[in-house]
């Protein structure tokens, strides 16, 4: 299986999908995980630090095409999603109330799509609320700003 991580195509969000302290628990299950290079620089982490986690770097569209599975912060062109291989998957944020083209885009050309948005807001999935992780990050950065 290939995994692969793309930057934020928006140029404000320094966000990235992937992070050293957590990539081990998927390069543990044996999978090749491949990011798009520089992903780690809103993060101020460098492309090396993903290499020697066992990680490879290709472009962005090479990324979109070898990938099983693509995880992204923001929501991919229909291009973009015209690359994938049918029979991936998207995860990510893709707005899906305002983005029908994109979910049109992805169940015709047989792309599975995860909406991060309706991962449910409960105490069991709260790992996986990206809503309420991205409002306790910008409380604390709030806080440090304040300081």
């Amino acid at each position: 299986m290939i995994i692969s991580a793309l930057k934020s195509s928006d140029n404000l969000d320094n966000r990235s999908p992937i992070h050293p302290d957590t990539i081990s628990a998927l390069t543990k299950l044996g999978a090749n995980i491949y990011f798009e290079a520089s992903i780690g620089e809103g993060i101020f982490t460098s492309d090396n630090v993903f290499h020697e986690l066992g990680l490879k770097s290709q472009s962005r569209e090479e990324c979109i095409k070898n990938s099983d599975l693509l995880i992204s912060n923001q929501p991919l062109t229909n291009d973009e999603v015209l690359l994938m291989k049918p029979g991936s998957t998207l995860l990510g944020m893709v707005n899906p109330f305002s983005n029908q083209e994109l979910i049109n885009t992805c169940a015709s050309h047989q792309i599975n799509l995860v909406s991060m948005e309706f991962i449910p807001r409960i105490t069991r999935a709260q790992k996986m609320d990206v809503l309420s992780s991205q409002a306790n990050l910008g409380r604390i950065c709030i806080c440090f700003r304040i300081r």
